[in-house]
Formats: structure tokens, C-alpha cells, sequence
């Protein structure tokens, strides 16, 4: 009989079904090893046609519970059964309030399902019910929110007959005194929070085990576009920082800031050296091929020369002496530059110092501006006399590089300007805050 049973279930044949449980009535009694009915069996495979049809035949398997202490309804309530559950609960009304073997009820596995429907039925049932809570003290709107079920937090606020009991426990807290609010803004659900200010009820400013309100929750640095969102429903709710969040929001910041300069000392650190090392690759290959390059062996260019120029001296300083003497001049200076902020980052200096990072910054603008002057000086040599003339090409290289060094002055100089106004302004605006709270001292006491 098992063995029939089991193939008309498997092929959905209902009227084989229908005629089985008809010729053997017994078979509504037996109980599997897991302790589960065939009631129980029918509605964890999902077939509400058959559970009806077990019921038809003996409603009170509606009161039997299998080892995890379920009952048909609380299985019902997981599936999502609509019209099952509300046959269990014309059977068995009480079975709502029942709580299986990890301690829930039919209202809060529906909740946690997201179970909209069967939610809002249970609670038509039995609008008490709204009010048991989990063993950490979970309205079924925490377990909505915790498990993310917007649509079934949805139906029960438009649902008309179980709104009004909605809103009776959505101020309750749980066990770490979290209101539904606070779990909205936990999981940066913009569309929740939404849902929930909608309620003239809902205590925006309530404060949970911490001291904080929900929007204590929400970062000041770098929020997300769903916290954004979430910030601006709060501010027109009227929602508020509670003193405890202001303290912590402060705190953050004097954590956040160390890190955030650490960072910034890491990432220009590595960005120097990269500078460092390619002004040095520069500086030393100009150094052994000057422009003009150097005298060879048999090369054309020793023509002319004295035997004693031999070969590898650099045929600008044999053409050019006072060229020579201003190009290698500034490219060694460029390139023993480059090599001290080589060995400084190396070395370990302390960088967050103030003294070190301006020491640094100097050799590095003397290394920069030792290159451009270098260039000037192989731009004039290197360029025809036919094209501008010897004076012209020395002109222009002049004006372009003293240009861009004077530029470079300005806005180092304007840099420095402004954040002296700023600390001067921020100076005298703490000046005058404290005279301020002296003379309301004074007066409280004259008074």
C-alpha cells in the first residue's frame, strides 16, 4: 500500500490518491520516524490539494506536533499555504500562539519567510498574537526587516484590518533595545525606512542599549547613495543625532584622520620614490651622453682637436665650455637630489614630521627644477642657428623655463597663503567662542 501510495503522489494522481486513502482509513495514522503525520509529510512536499484532502478526512491531525514540535500550521506558515493556513486555524484557532522547537510561532516563521499574505491572515485571526516575541525579544517586524522581506513589511502596513495593530508594536525593542527603525538603517534600506517614517507612530529619535538613534547609524565619511537617500527621509522625519552619537561621531573622526594621513604619507612615499628614481634614470644618462655626446675613437669629430683631448670627453665642454659648466652643473645637482630623497624614503625618516616632509619637499622641487633647467640649457645647444639664431634659441629656452619656475613659485607661495588665512580664521573663530562663554559665565554668576 506504501508502495502505491508513494507512485500516485510522485505522479500527482489524484483520484488514485482519493481512492487509497478511502480503502485504507489507517493509513491517516501512522506516524514516520521523523514523527510527522502524513499531514505533516504532505505539507512539507507541498501538496495543499492532499492536505486539504487529510483534513477532510480527520481534522485532528491539526493538533499533532512532530519531534521538532511543529505543527501542521507552522509548516503551513513556512510554505506559504494561504488557503491551508486558514483551514488549520478554523480547526485548531490556537494553534497561532503555538511555538515549535526552536521557540517560534506561526507569526514569526511567516515574517521571517516573508510570507505576506499568511502574515496578515494570522494576524486577522488573531490580532494578539502581533505581540509575542522571539526569544530575543523580535517583533514579526524585526524578523521582516532582519530577513530583508519588504514586501511582506508592505502588505502588513497596507493591509487596512491589521494596520492598526502594526502600529501598536512598531516602537517595541529588542534585546539589545533596537526598534525596527534602527534595523532599517543597519541593512541601508532606503524603501523599509520609507515604509516605516510613513507611520505617525513611529518614534524616530528612540534610542537603543548603546545610547544611540537610528540616525547615530549612518556614517558621516564617504556614505553609500542608499545611507544618502536614507539620511535626507530621516532629516525630513525629524529624525536627530543623540548626544551619545555626536561624542562617537567626534571620536570617529579622531580615529579617521591618523589613518587617513598615514595613507596619504604611504601613497606620496611611493609616489616620490617613483619620481626620485626616474629623475635619477634621467640625470645619470644625461651626465655620460651630454648633448653633442662624447669624442670616439675614430670619430670625425676629434678632428681638429689636440691629441691630448682623448676619447670619451664630452664634446660640449670642448665646444662650449660655459654651456657645459651650466649643463653639468644642474644635472648633477638634479641627480644627487634625486639620489637624497632615494636614500631619505629608504632610510626610515620619520615623514609624519613636519621638518622631514618639508626638507623632502625642497629637495624635490630642487631636483624638478635642476631637470627643466638642464633642458633649457641641451634645448638652446641643440638647436640650429638657422632656426632662431643662437640668441634666440637661448631666449626662448631662458624665458620658457624661468616662466614656468616663477609659476611654480606663485602657486607654491599661494598654497602656503591660504593655509595661513585659515589657520588665522579658525584661530579667531575659537577666540571668540571663548569669550563668548566667558561673558555668559560671567553673567550667570552676576545673576
Amino acid at each position: 500500500m506504501d508502495r502505491d501510495f508513494s507512485e500516485a503522489l510522485l505522479r500527482d494522481r489524484v483520484d488514485s490518491l482519493i481512492e487509497l486513502l478511502a480503502q485504507h482509513p489507517s493509513f491517516l495514522d501512522r506516524v514516520n520516524e521523523a514523527g510527522d503525520t502524513p499531514l505533516h509529510v504532505a505539507i512539507s512536499l507541498g501538496y495543499s490539494w492532499l492536505s486539504m484532502e487529510i483534513l477532510n478526512r480527520k481534522e485532528n491531525l491539526a493538533f499533532t506536533v512532530n519531534r521538532q514540535r511543529s505543527l501542521p500550521l507552522h509548516l503551513a506558515c513556512c510554505k506559504g499555504q494561504l488557503e491551508l493556513v486558514q483551514k488549520l486555524l478554523s480547526i485548531h484557532p490556537d494553534g497561532c500562539l503555538a511555538r515549535d522547537g526552536e521557540g517560534r510561532t506561526p507569526f514569526q516563521i511567516a515574517a521571517a519567510k516573508g510570507r505576506g499574505p499568511v502574515l496578515a491572515g494570522l494576524v486577522r485571526e488573531r490580532p494578539t498574537g502581533i505581540r509575542i516575541l522571539t526569544s530575543k525579544g523580535e517583533t514579526i517586524l524585526h524578523l521582516c526587516v532582519k530577513h530583508n522581506r519588504l514586501e511582506a513589511l508592505k502588505i502588513l502596513f497596507e493591509t487596512h484590518e491589521v494596520a492598526a495593530e502594526v502600529e501598536q508594536v512598531i516602537n517595541f525593542k529588542d534585546e539589545d533595545d533596537n526598534t525596527t527603525l534602527h534595523l532599517c538603517v543597519s541593512q541601508k534600506s532606503a524603501e523599509m525606512v520609507k515604509l516605516l517614517v510613513r507611520r505617525g507612530t513611529l518614534s524616530v529619535n528612540a534610542t537603543n542599549l548603546e545610547g544611540f538613534t537610528a540616525f547615530d547609524l549612518l556614517p558621516d565619511i564617504n556614505p553609500s547613495a542608499a545611507e544618502k537617500e536614507i539620511v535626507k527621509i530621516l532629516k525630513v522625519a525629524g529624525a536627530k543625532r543623540s548626544e551619545v552619537g555626536k561624542n562617537r561621531k567626534a571620536l570617529l573622526r579622531r580615529l579617521i584622520e591618523p589613518k587617513r594621513h598615514e595613507e596619504w604619507l604611504t601613497e606620496t612615499k611611493g609616489a616620490l620614490m617613483i619620481v626620485a628614481i626616474l629623475i635619477a634614470t634621467v640625470t645619470y644618462q644625461a651626465g655620460l651622453y651630454p648633448p653633442g655626446g662624447v669624442l670616439q675613437k675614430d670619430s670625425d669629430s676629434t678632428e681638429g682637436l689636440s691629441l691630448a683631448q682623448r676619447p670619451g670627453l664630452a664634446v660640449l665642454g670642448l665646444s662650449d665650455r660655459q654651456s657645459y659648466i651650466f649643463f653639468s652643473t644642474f644635472n648633477t645637482l638634479g641627480f644627487l637630489s634625486s639620489l637624497s630623497i632615494i636614500l631619505m624614503l629608504v632610510s626610515g625618516f620619520p615623514l609624519e614630521q613636519e621638518l622631514f616632509m618639508r626638507v623632502l619637499m625642497v629637495i624635490t622641487w630642487v631636483a624638478i627644477s635642476s631637470m627643466a633647467l638642464t633642458y633649457g640649457n641641451s634645448f638652446a645647444y641643440m638647436t640650429p642657428t638657422q632656426v632662431w639664431g643662437k640668441a634666440g634659441a637661448n631666449n626662448i629656452a631662458c624665458v620658457s623655463v624661468m616662466l614656468w619656475l616663477v609659476l611654480m613659485s606663485v602657486l607654491l607661495l599661494l598654497g602656503h597663503f591660504v593655509r595661513l588665512v585659515v589657520s588665522l580664521t579658525t584661530w579667531l573663530l575659537d577666540k571668540m567662542r571663548s569669550l563668548r562663554k566667558r561673558d555668559a559665565g560671567a553673567h550667570y554668576m552676576a545673576v
